[in-house]
C-alpha cells in the first residue's frame, strides 16, 4: 500500500486509507432495491456480499470462467471456481434474483441493463480497464455507483484515475476499492 500511495500522491495528489473489506459495497447500502452488476464473480464471495448487504432486485454476475481469463491459476481450477460460485448462488438463481452471464465483460455489455451499482473486479490490465470503465459508466443510472476492486494495483489506479480526471468526477479510493457516483 505504501508504494501505490506514494505513486498516487505524486501523480494525482490523492492518498488512500486502508478500510474494511469491500467498502464500495458498504457505501452502496444507501441504494434502495438496486439493480446490481458484478463483473469478475470468480467463486461468488463478493456476489453473496452484494446480495446480503444491498438486497438488490436483480444481480447480474458476469464472468467467462475460462482458463485463459485466469492466467495466474492452475489449469482445471477455474471450472472448480465456477462450480463453487454456482453452488453459493444457486438459491438466488432459482428465485430469479441472480442472472448469470458467462462471458467477458466487454462482449457481455449488450446483455446488461441500466443498473444502480456496478462492481468491476475482472480483468485488471490497464488496456482492458480503459475500455471497460466507460462501457459500464454508460450502463449506470443517474445516482448510481460505479466501483471496483484492487485500487492498489498500479494499472487499476492509473485507468481509474485517468477516467475520473477526464470526467471531472471526485472518486473515493478506500483500499481495496475505488468508487464514485454518477450525478
Amino acid at each position: 500500500m505504501k508504494r501505490i500511495n506514494t505513486w498516487m500522491a505524486d501523480t494525482f495528489g490523492i492518498r488512500m486509507v486502508k478500510r474494511a473489506e469491500r467498502p464500495a459495497v458498504q457505501f452502496a447500502t444507501k441504494l434502495k432495491n438496486p439493480i446490481c452488476v458484478e463483473v469478475g464473480t470468480f467463486k461468488g464471495g463478493n456476489a453473496l456480499r452484494i446480495l446480503k448487504k444491498l438486497k438488490p432486485s436483480t444481480l447480474y454476475v458476469v464472468d467467462p470462467w475460462l482458463e485463459e481469463a485466469y492466467t495466474d491459476y492452475k489449469k482445471g481450477t477455474v471450472n472448480e471456481c465456477y462450480i463453487e460460485a454456482m453452488n453459493r448462488l444457486m438459491k438466488y438463481i432459482k428465485r430469479g434474483l441472480v442472472k448469470v452471464i458467462r462471458d467477458y465483460s466487454i462482449t457481455a455489455i449488450g446483455k446488461i441493463p441500466k443498473a444502480d451499482f456496478i462492481y468491476l473486479d475482472g480483468n485488471h490490465t490497464y488496456e482492458y480497464l480503459k475500455k471497460e470503465i466507460p462501457l459500464y459508466w454508460n450502463k449506470l443510472n443517474h445516482g448510481g455507483i460505479l466501483a471496483g476492486h484492487d485500487i492498489g494495483l498500479p494499472e487499476v489506479a492509473r485507468a481509474v484515475s485517468e477516467f475520473v480526471a477526464e470526467k471531472g468526477i471526485y472518486p473515493i479510493y478506500s483500499e481495496p476499492d475505488w468508487f464514485f457516483e454518477k450525478k
